[in-house]
């Protein structure tokens, strides 16, 4: 009979609690924390990791409390070791939060201190790609402090596992290593194939190199208009390279040459930062040598006017063509 007592009462105050924390979240979500830390009191106190999680958040922000960071850290730090990988992945989140905005120059030994947990923490509570995007912060933290603070793992490993999250620099690095032979056996198409995934998932880089090597046919037929489409899409994005691309392409002969448009394009590329090169200034001169200055006048009006978004939509159908053409042929790896 006592058993079933102390069973019935230890149900009775796991019910309550786990009460008090729906109320305490329903609080917190209206923004009325001093309601919330009121029901949040209890829970925290039994272990409920889920309330600590919310009280964690309250106290790191400052939200209705005072802001006690270290007190935070401590609290998920307690809920981690006790087994709640959901405190551990949120503890290394708050922990990466703030240095996103610091250049990688400013980072401080406390900085990477604390990196070094985050990393950790992401390592052990990964169980495949969620919300949190742990192998892509693992990957970021790895390429933002030069290679400090690295995985423990294979890193082709973990850009693998990022490209599963959608992270466009990790197969772009892919490539990288694929084409280098860094970390894994040189295999140029391989390389290709992950330079693919990159401008499929929106490197301006990739989209670059993609689209070059698509007009020009190496790996496969040549798609013109779907990498001239890809390489507009990169100069959207600024990439200087693609500016100076899509100047080329319409000084080159065809039906498609319009050197008032290459003229504008290449200044547009310079007002947006691109370098002076020999190769921008062999196009200069060439333009330069059939009048093309004369546009210079509207230059400006191409620049700020919308006129080179008008020149980004009219690739659109190719564009999308073209990413029609990666979802049926381009899937990510296994890891």
């Amino acid at each position: 009979m006592r058993s079933i007592l102390v069973f019935a009462l230890t149900m009775f105050v796991a019910a309550s609690a786990f009460a008090d924390t729906q109320r305490g979240i329903a609080y917190f979500n209206s923004e009325n924390y001093s309601a919330a830390e009121q029901e949040f009191a209890g829970p925290v106190t039994e272990g409920d990791p889920v309330a600590i999680r919310y009280y964690a958040n309250m106290l790191y922000f400052g939200r209705g409390v005072a802001e006690d960071r270290p007190q935070a850290k401590k609290l998920l730090r307690d809920a981690h070791a006790k087994g709640d990988t959901a405190s551990g992945t949120y503890l290394a989140s708050l922990l990466t939060d703030y240095w996103a905005h610091f250049g990688t120059s400013e980072l401080t030994e406390a900085d990477l201190v604390r990196l070094q947990e985050a990393k950790v923490l992401f390592e052990e509570t990964y169980s495949g790609p969620t919300g949190q995007n742990p192998a892509s912060k693992i990957v970021d933290i790895y390429f933002d402090t030069k290679g400090r603070v690295a995985p423990k793992d294979n890193m082709i490993v973990w850009l693998k596992r990022a490209v599963l999250e959608g992270h466009a620099y990790s197969a772009l690095q892919l490539a990288s290593a694929y084409s280098s032979g860094n970390g894994v056996e040189e295999d140029k198409r391989e390389a290709f194939y992950w330079a693919e995934y990159a401008a499929f998932l929106g490197n301006a880089e990739a989209q670059t190199i993609v689209g070059q090597v698509y007009a020009e046919g190496r790996f496969g037929p040549v798609r013109q208009d779907e990498g001239f489409a890809l390489i507009v899409q990169s100069a959207k994005e600024r990439h200087n390279p693609a500016m100076l691309y899509v100047a080329e392409h319409f000084a080159s002969s065809g039906s498609n040459r319009d050197l008032g448009m290459a003229w504008r394009v290449l200044h547009l590329g310079y007002d947006r930062g691109m370098e002076k090169s020999e190769r921008s200034q062999r196009l200069a001169d060439f333009l330069l040598s059939r009048g093309a200055d004369r546009f210079g006048a509207e230059i400006e009006d191409f620049m700020y006017n919308g006129h080179f978004e008008t020149l980004i939509q009219e690739t659109e159908p190719d564009y999308n063509a073209a990413l029609d053409d990666f979802s049926s042929r381009i899937k990510p790896h296994s890891e």
